[in-house]
């Protein structure tokens, strides 16, 4: 045991988590590394000294780590030593076995006695943790970090993280089950996005736990966020070239599909993911860094426990865009087909140039309103005409003309008087 000497002043809470505690490491009896963060929203990474069965006290180090500097922990890229060592102080703090504070100081490196210090490689242990369907997107740095955003930016970025979701959860259909996704912004003026996703099955009198979908879940953007950027350029093109994290995905997918009956053949399986990380970080490709300069996504797991799972920085697409395919939305040219004879169309006239012809119309269907362009041709004046009745009128009118099907979808009606 040593002695808490040298004290050190250090300001009131900044080594106390009071946030997002989580247990990363646990004996069973004993949390022996774990993470949090203080009042300011600081990172506090725990990990245990010793235990002493006398007085009744487990010895802690506390260490306040950047966000960069706790995801690349979590995924064993730098040891614990390391980071206790990058530190010129070492904050101790001593727990009762009810977790009450008996004592803590702040005290220099050198008087913390080498024989206390981690191993050479005490890089994060693998752990198991029961992951759920409840993520949050932590927009971090600038503005951000006074917990404010500006509206159009928070809605725009809550838009693209959806269509990520929404693009990593599309093979779920596949095994009848059917993927819901809720939005809700923590707070006004929040930096945090919350999303769940709710998993809607077909009944079925062997239904399984969706346990293993959360995980997977969670290694995958784990994966396309923090591993993919380290990868090999042609590690999704060159089957020789998949990496063993990669492989792993493709083998969990496999076991999902396997377990509830969907049987495909490897290659298929490989696809899938492929396809899944294509769709996945295409989907964030335009996002605008305005307000905050990294994403630091997060699951809420089962206990209640915050774990973050990966972070997104500015110049993330910049590092993946060469290792994926080009969607073939992208590449896909527009349908566009006319009708061969006029038909007949309800409409709503809502703006109307008397003298050109050109406005536009509320195009309705079934109950169903949608915009749509009109063009008048035939006349050099339009006045008086049921053209401009519905538009005074606000009312809807039959008309036949020449409808512009855009990929399936009405954008322009063409009418020869």
């Amino acid at each position: 045991m040593f002695e808490l000497k040298n004290k050190q002043l250090y300001i009131t809470e900044l080594f106390d988590i009071s946030d997002n505690y989580c247990s990363l490491i646990n004996d069973g009896a004993v949390d022996l590394l774990y993470r949090g963060t203080n009042k300011f929203g600081s990172n506090i990474l725990g990990s245990i000294l010793f235990e002493d069965d006398e007085n009744l006290y487990l010895r802690y180090i506390h260490s306040i780590v950047s966000d960069e500097t706790l995801n690349d922990f979590l995924n064993k890229r730098i040891s614990l030593r390391s980071i206790i060592y990058d530190s010129n102080s070492v904050f101790i703090v001593d727990k009762g076995y009810n977790n009450d504070i008996k004592d803590s100081a702040l005290i220099p490196l050198e008087d913390l006695p080498s024989d206390y210090l981690p191993l050479e490689k005490s890089y994060c242990p693998s752990f198991v943790k029961r992951n759920t369907f409840e993520y949050t997107f932590s927009l971090k740095g600038g503005l951000a970090d006074t917990h404010k955003a500006e509206p159009l930016i928070m809605s725009d970025t809550n838009s693209k993280i959806y269509k990520l979701l929404n693009s990593a959860t599309t093979f779920l259909n596949e095994l009848d089950i059917v993927p819901k996704i809720y939005s809700e912004v923590a707070l006004a003026g929040s930096f945090q996005l919350n999303f769940e996703i709710s998993l809607n099955e077909k009944p079925s009198l062997f239904s399984k736990s969706s346990n293993d979908i959360k995980t997977f879940f969670s290694e995958f953007l784990n994966y396309i966020f923090d591993k993919l950027p380290e990868e090999s350029q042609d590690v999704l093109k060159n089957e020789e070239k998949s990496s063993k994290e990669l492989k792993l995905l493709f083998g969990e997918i496999k076991n999902i599909y396997n377990s509830r009956n969907v049987v495909l053949n490897d290659e298929t399986f490989e696809q899938k993911i492929i396809d899944l990380i294509t769709y996945s970080v295409d989907s964030i490709k335009d996002i605008e860094y305005k307000g905050y300069n990294k994403i630091e996504i997060s699951n809420r797991l089962q206990n209640g426990e915050i774990l973050p799972i990966a972070l997104i920085k500015t110049d993330y697409y910049e590092t993946v865009v060469n290792k994926i395919f080009k969607p073939e939305q992208e590449e896909k040219l527009d349908e566009i087909v006319f009708d061969e004879n006029p038909k007949d169309y309800k409409i709503q006239v809502y703006s109307l140039n008397n003298e050109s012809g050109n406005g536009g119309a509320y195009f309705v269907v079934d109950d169903n309103v949608s915009k749509i362009s009109l063009h008048l041709k035939g006349k050099t004046d339009y006045h008086g005409t049921v053209y401009t009745k519905s538009l005074d009128d606000k009312n809807s009118i039959d008309i036949q003309g020449i409808g512009k099907w855009i990929n399936g979808v009405l954008k322009e009606i063409t009418v020869n008087l």
